[in-house]
């Protein structure tokens, strides 16, 4: 056992069992949040935080309420915009839930099937993974299992869309007018896949490399029923093993943007492509805010106005990034190792610092932001005026040459 004081409380744990009381005298013993030994507790910086016996970390800012920053999960596979937040999806029917992008909670989904994929669709919120395994849920936080029929015992469900009266889900072409009751669409060999978007006029979705023999193929269908397979010209990968994941589509201001390994595509129509080459690959795009934002693997990530011209950067992920999220200015990303990553939009425009160099300057180069707008690089010694220095684009390098005469300096990247 072990007890401390803070936020005026007293919090006590113990054989994973934790105790609050206001006066030391009048204890409550309500909150279990592992079935390991608690082995102490503290109070740091307006939080309480207590370690398991497995080396399991909990914090609380009341001492009442805990969670953990590490939710003992591999891989979460998918993240989603809500009306409340986010929802993110992972291994053994993790679910994830945040209000803000930086605070998390593990909902109770009620299975333990690997959850590949989480979408909204028909006023619905969809979980679908292995051994066809459908959770739907009103709000995220209760969870209904929707087992589809089940000839698909052996496929991996990842996704629901919803268009024109019907409910679509990748994996295996299930079906549904309810959200409810599912049958098989189609039996093309060509259904292991991600993800599956509308856009307004046809479904089009991605099949996995392995059943394309190396082509880059595309689905399409006008009502997720009857399919028909187009081959975009393009071709995967720069070894000898097939990728591990299909491609990624996106949809926004009439155009298709499709990336994948070591290519990112365009199209109008769903089914001519334009392709450009890619020293990076991609997981997973998505269109928001007036832009494609990707991420993949080891953490790349990329943003393009018009799916054509990109700005690449790579931030401190040590594993691959599976999904990415917009939600009222936020953007979250997900990853193996139960990574977590957010950034607020206005987080975009960032410089990086490369060196001081005495008698020349400060070199400063744009890591974030868009590659059609101009930036300017603006200076300030005391947080309140700032002054231009130059003009420049993104990943463009420039030079402040009177850093190396002033002892503090500030630095900013404003649009112009």
């Amino acid at each position: 056992m072990d007890v401390t004081y803070g936020e005026n409380r007293y919090v006590m744990v113990g054989n994973g069992v934790i105790g609050h009381s206001d006066d030391g005298l009048s204890w409550t013993f309500d909150t279990t949040v592992t079935s390991a030994s608690l082995i102490g507790v503290v109070h740091v910086r307006d939080r309480f935080i207590t370690l398991d016996s497995k080396g399991t970390a909990y914090y609380s800012a009341d001492g009442i309420h805990w969670d953990s920053p590490n939710f003992g999960g591999k891989e979460l596979n998918a993240v989603i915009a809500t009306a409340s937040g986010f929802l993110a999806v992972g291994q053994r029917g993790m679910i994830l839930s945040s209000t803000n992008g930086a605070d998390w909670k593990r909902e109770e989904s009620g299975t333990q099937e690997d959850l590949g994929g989480v979408d909204n669709a028909g006023g619905l919120i969809f979980a679908t993974g292995t051994n066809g395994i459908i959770l739907s849920s009103p709000d995220g936080r209760t969870w209904t299992q929707r087992y589809s029929n089940t000839n698909v015992a052996n496929f991996n469900l990842r996704g629901v869309t919803y268009a024109r009266g019907r409910y679509v889900a990748t994996g295996a072409f299930l079906t549904s007018t309810d959200g409810l009751t599912w049958r098989a669409a189609s039996e093309s060999p060509l259904n292991q896949g991600t993800q599956l978007i509308d856009d307004g006029s046809q479904f089009l979705f991605t099949p996995h490399p392995k059943y394309s023999t190396w082509r880059v193929l595309v689905d399409l269908s006008r009502d997720g029923l009857t399919w028909t397979t187009k081959d975009t010209g393009l071709a995967y990968g720069r070894g000898d093993d097939y990728p591990d994941y299909a491609p990624s589509l996106a949809f926004g201001r009439g155009l298709h943007v499709m990336v994948g390994d070591h290519f990112i595509a365009t199209s109008v129509n769903g089914a001519n492509w334009t392709g450009y080459p890619s020293e990076y690959p991609f997981s997973r795009v998505i269109y928001a805010d007036g832009g494609f934002v990707a991420v993949g693997q080891i953490g790349w990530q990329g943003y393009s106005s018009d799916g054509a011209h990109w700005v690449f950067n790579q931030i401190d992920a040590t594993s691959n990034l599976h999904s990415i999220a917009y939600n009222n200015g936020v953007y979250v990303a997900v990853g193996a190792n139960c990574q977590i990553f957010y950034c607020r939009k206005d987080s975009l425009l960032r410089l990086t610092p490369k060196a001081l160099l005495p008698g020349l300057g400060f070199h400063l180069t744009m890591r974030h932001g868009r590659a059609d707008r101009s930036y300017a690089l603006q200076t300030s010694d005391n947080y309140g005026v700032w002054h231009d220095v130059s003009i420049f684009k993104c990943y463009e390098t420039v030079l402040d040459q009177t850093a190396s005469t002033n002892t503090f300096r500030l630095y900013r990247a404003v649009e112009r």
